[in-house]
């Protein structure tokens, strides 16, 4: 048999081999209720070195946070943030070396930003928010939890977590001044810093670098001088 047969054949046999030795099983089945109730369960994260934060969804809780080490008892709901209602918004997760940050909504249709360190009772709300806001991107670097948020009052801007303000968050800098918004996004951790463009009414993008401060965040090199948009 010439190799060129033979290569096929002995990849499906190495194939076989490698699924034989690490068969996938059932963790947990988080719903065992006999009406099927559309469970979802998505956006997995590793924690730490050995465990997952992920959210799923049940009969009981709906859409809520959840952990698993990779065992059925090491499986379990954090919180149930909005108990009583399906919850359906939720939110990729930013980890960090020690905790996890997401944002949901809660029983009052308010988006809030929350932070868990893997424990029911760790799981907690950083946000202080009376009124409903939009939370876009977020990205942890430093020690800083960088967040693009709506204001009333500033637009779409930079912000940060601050345990000391009334509402959690604190505006870094007003990228666009005035009624419009800066639209920061496209988050990329960097050291300390995080990179970032925004994202102007005109359609033109710019590039940004922050370091939580108000002073530490500048432009980077205009890619086209002039009036001409830049998409980087």
């Amino acid at each position: 048999m010439s190799l060129k047969r033979l290569f096929p054949s002995l990849v499906l046999t190495l194939l076989s081999a490698a699924v034989a030795s690490a068969q996938p099983h059932l963790v947990r089945d988080l719903d065992t209720s006999p009406v099927p109730p559309g469970l979802f369960v998505g956006y997995p994260q590793p924690f730490g070195t050995d465990r997952v934060f992920f959210w799923g969804s049940d009969s009981r809780n709906g859409l809520e946070p959840w952990i698993s080490d990779g065992t059925n008892a090491g499986t379990h709901l954090l919180l149930d943030i909005a108990p009583g209602l399906p919850g359906h918004f939720y939110s990729p997760s930013v980890p960090t070396d020690d905790a996890v940050y997401f944002y949901k909504d809660d029983e009052g249709s308010r988006m809030h930003i929350w932070r868990t360190d893997g424990t029911s009772a760790g799981t907690t709300r950083v946000t202080r928010l009376a009124s409903p806001l939009f939370v876009g991107e977020m990205a942890y670097a430093g020690s800083t939890l960088f967040v693009s948020a709506d204001d009333p009052v500033v637009g779409t801007e930079l912000f940060r977590a601050d345990a000391a303000s009334p509402t959690g968050l604190t505006l870094i800098r007003d990228l666009e001044p005035g009624p419009s918004s800066g639209r920061p996004g496209q988050f990329v951790p960097l050291e300390d810093s995080v990179v970032f463009t925004t994202f102007l009414l005109s359609g033109d993008r710019k590039l940004w670098i922050s370091d939580g401060t108000e002073a530490g965040t500048v432009r980077l090199a205009d890619i086209e001088n002039g009036t001409h948009g830049t998409c980087p």
